[in-house]
């Protein structure tokens, strides 16, 4: 260095300059300054080398004397000199969180393939993170001999579960019982997925073969019973839970299917009197009680069954005070039910709104069919109204023929929301006036219950009410729907009375929101082929993954190269016009029942079977003449209808009729484009 910058080493520190760095820096400087590139790299390739094992020396030191702050700081310095020091990867992926441990496991295992503690580190925290598919891919790259063991099998097990991927988990999970006879859960979900298949000899069969090694085990018993229940086996499944009651004449559980499998065998009276005696036995006991409830209501015994729920009722609300927080869930579900007629014909009148800046006066627009379209919103929570403000009105307003169809139609919008909810729709509202569509706003029907659920149905019956006092055309625009294709063209088809049916793919709104709400601010819509191929593979719903694997009897995708085979088991009503039997369904007698309280499976049956029962359903079978998709968080919706096909009021003959119809959702141009289908069911 020059003399007098105030730079010199002074000689104290020079004679100290080995201590601090690798005297071999200057044997790379000198190779380097030589031309002998290859030398100069692999020297700095040494001293790194050197500086990785100095670092991963002191990092188990501090893991030693309890200081992972310091050890994970050197081991991050171990990796940053050597990339493919594996033995620091594996020891960050134990002591790191979120992405980084993960990076960290994956390079952990380019030096470690076998080692199975990590692999299944880094898959619980691709679940964690909800990358189902991620994690599913890493157990199946392992090596064989890595694969062998139960907790990579059971590992498979849940993922294929959770994935709705039937192909995978089944023979990981016979894997399973095969490494340990005695894994009862593994039993209930592979004896849970034969059912949902409807290979019901084969569920039979594994739960006798898991109880001749664990004849104690009180569950599967159980849910052999219920095979043989759903085989109509009446004899074997009576002598089942007998011997069961036999041990344990108290077990109340038993004792409730024992009522139920009468029930189904015909014998109604013996149900009935088992369900009192269940009673007489706990007379504490909720669910006895409610067993009781549901049986008379199913027997048409309406009378008796409001009794006995009176009854329960007076025990938790003795003062009569009338309040969904007092009462168990499950009490509150089956009041609203029973009194679903009292309920519906004093709140849904169609009338009742907080706002209403429509202009339209019901009694004055009767039987003028088809000339009011009305947009039915359900609106709760602040992911609907970021839903509804980002991506389904906007897409609405771009969707071709919508502003043809208010030109020919007057539409308006009807929002059912709760108070609560009410300050966060105002942008909403303000969008509504700006484009000046006219619209209702009822807080009233969703505030009758703490759990919406229980209340679904009441907008919904609210709005049919309106539909057969003005004529009108209701489009079911809930927050997460997504429409492409002319909803002009659908309603300027619709005969009066009509229900369109459109089946649909659910998306995952995780993937999807970011990216559309992006592209709809542009105001250029959604193009319906390049929307479908979207829906089905960059946004795809774990619904979806599970429907184009499995050959489900109740939802089943195929991709035939320019489209896709879509069969649904009960597509939701898309637009209707009401008709009187409607309400009949809705309110005096839903399929569905008290024990499901969510109001979607009460619309997408009724509506669809009051509509395929008068000859009125019109099923759109294909997405360039409509194309609708359903906008859903990757953990909602992503199982199958499971295990209600043997049961009537879930599996009704339009449902039946629907899975037969082939839909086709087109993503690229082919011939299956040509095919416009739109069809009336005969």
């Amino acid at each position: 260095m020059a003399a007098g910058n105030g730079l010199e080493l002074s000689s104290e520190l020079a004679s100290r300059l080995p201590l601090f760095a690798d005297p071999r820096f200057e044997q790379a400087h000198e190779a380097a300054t030589a031309g002998n590139v290859a030398a100069a790299i692999a020297g700095y390739e040494a001293i790194d080398h050197a500086n990785a094992a100095r670092n991963f020396q002191d990092a188990q030191l501090f893991g030693h004397r309890g200081d992972p702050d310091s050890c994970v700081m050197l081991l991050k310095k171990c990796v940053a000199a050597d990339p493919n020091h594996h033995p620091a990867w594996r020891m960050l992926a134990e002591l790191g969180s979120g992405r980084e441990a993960e990076q960290a496991c994956l390079k952990g295992l380019e030096g470690y393939p076998d080692d199975t503690g990590l692999r299944l580190r880094c898959v619980n925290l691709l679940t964690e993170r909800r990358d189902l598919r991620g994690a599913l891919a890493l157990l199946q790259d392992a090596p064989p001999a890595s694969r062998e063991s139960h907790e990579v099998q059971r590992a498979l097990a849940d993922l294929g579960w959770k994935l709705g991927d039937f192909s995978t988990a089944e023979p990981a999970l016979r894997n399973c019982l095969r490494l340990n006879p005695a894994d009862s859960q593994s039993c209930q979900i592979l004896i849970e997925i034969l059912d949902r298949l409807d290979r019901l000899d084969e569920a039979v069969q594994v739960c006798r073969a898991f109880l001749g090694s664990n004849p104690g085990d009180g569950v599967i018993w159980m849910a052999l019973g219920d095979m043989l229940v759903r085989q109509g086996n009446w004899g074997e499944a009576e002598a089942l839970f007998q011997a069961l009651l036999g041990g344990q004449p108290s077990w109340l559980r038993v004792r409730q299917k024992y009522a139920e499998m009468l029930e189904k065998a015909g014998r109604f009276q013996e149900a009935i009197d088992t369900c009192w005696q269940n009673i007489q036995m706990a007379p504490n006991d909720l669910e006895s009680y409610l067993c009781l409830t549901d049986m008379l209501h199913r027997f048409n015994n309406r009378p008796h069954a409001g009794i006995v729920l009176q009854r329960v009722f007076e025990q938790y609300a003795p003062s009569g005070d009338w309040g969904a927080s007092v009462l168990p869930p499950a009490l509150s579900t089956r009041l609203i039910y029973h009194h679903l007629p009292e309920i519906a014909n004093h709140y849904c009148t169609g009338r009742r709104a907080l706002l209403d800046h429509t202009g339209i006066t019901l009694s004055a627009n009767q039987g003028v069919h088809g000339k009011v379209v009305e947009m039915c919103c359900i609106v709760v929570g602040d992911e609907h109204i970021r839903f509804l403000n980002d991506i389904a009105f906007p897409a609405l307003l771009a969707t071709e023929g919508f502003e043809d169809l208010r030109r020919s139609h007057r539409v308006v919008y009807n929002l059912y929301t709760t108070h609560a909810n009410l300050p966060g729709l105002e942008t909403f509202l303000q969008q509504l006036r700006h484009h000046g569509i006219p619209f209702r706003v009822n807080v009233e029907l969703l505030s009758l219950s703490q759990d919406l659920y229980e209340v679904l149905c009441l907008p919904i019956i609210d709005q049919v009410r309106r539909s057969l006092e003005s004529g009108s055309v209701v489009v079911m625009a809930v927050p997460d729907a997504i429409m492409t294709g002319s909803i002009a063209r659908v309603i300027g088809d619709m005969q009066p009375y009509e229900t369109v049916v459109c089946p649909m793919p659910r998306i995952d709104s995780a993937l999807a929101y970011p990216v559309l709400k992006q592209e709809l601010a542009t105001g250029k819509g959604l193009r319906s082929r390049d929307f479908v191929r979207r829906c089905m593979t960059e946004f795809q719903h774990p619904q979806t993954y599970a429907a184009l694997r499995n050959q489900s009897n109740c939802l089943r995708y195929e991709d035939h190269g320019g489209y896709y085979a879509a069969r649904n088991f009960a597509p939701p009503p898309l637009c209707f016009q009401a008709r009187p039997e409607m309400l009949d369904h809705l309110i005096h007698a839903p399929m569905c029942g008290p024990t499901s309280h969510a109001c979607f499976y009460i619309v997408d049956h009724d509506f669809v079977e009051s509509a395929f029962r008068s000859n009125t359903m019109r099923l759109i079978q294909n997405s360039d003449y409509f194309f609708w998709a359903e906008f859903t968080g990757p953990g909602r919706h992503s199982e199958f209808l499971a295990g209600r096909k043997g049961e009537h009021h879930y599996y009704p003959e339009s449902s039946r009729f629907i899975y037969q119809q082939e839909v086709k959702w087109i993503h690229s141009d082919s011939s299956a484009g040509r095919d416009r289908a739109g069809s009336m069911v005969d």
